[in-house]
């Protein structure tokens, strides 16, 4: 199913937008790389502007995008910042594997054994949160 979803949520019309959603298919890291590629260019106060974050984010990404806020604390930005270094397609490959590594050593320690583990870092929460850039459940 994730496949299916995932090929379905990739095939981009000609602004960029999943054919599927109809907004970017890593639409909620967006967030966390655009408020963080912001803060690196000395714009942390756009962060808590709704009209003036949806600008910046329309400015950077496309003017169609839909309405987006900000919805992270500041100290995020430490794991943001060094993400925003890098442009957003491999930020959003480092984050997405990154969190689930993060959880694989999480649970490691628990000793679960290979099978259980292996289902806990495919299971569905995981799944999901990876395909839309989450970060709640992986990391």
């Amino acid at each position: 199913m994730a496949e299916v979803y995932l090929s379905m949520l990739w095939n981009l019309d000609g602004r960029g937008f999943s054919e599927l959603s109809h907004r970017l298919p890593y639409w909620d890291f967006t967030n966390l790389w655009a408020g963080s590629r912001l803060a690196i260019d000395g714009h942390v106060a756009v962060l808590f502007d709704a009209d003036a974050y949806r600008a910046a984010l329309r400015g950077m990404f496309s003017p169609d995008l839909p309405n987006q806020e900000w919805s992270y604390p500041p100290n995020i930005l430490l794991l943001g910042v060094p993400l925003a270094t890098l442009p957003i397609l491999p930020a959003f490959l480092v984050w997405t594997f990154g969190t689930v590594l993060c959880l694989w050593l999480a649970i490691r320690p628990l000793k679960l054994g290979a099978l259980v583990e292996l289902a806990v870092v495919l299971s569905p929460a995981v799944i999901w949160n990876s395909i839309f850039g989450q970060n709640g459940g992986c990391s």
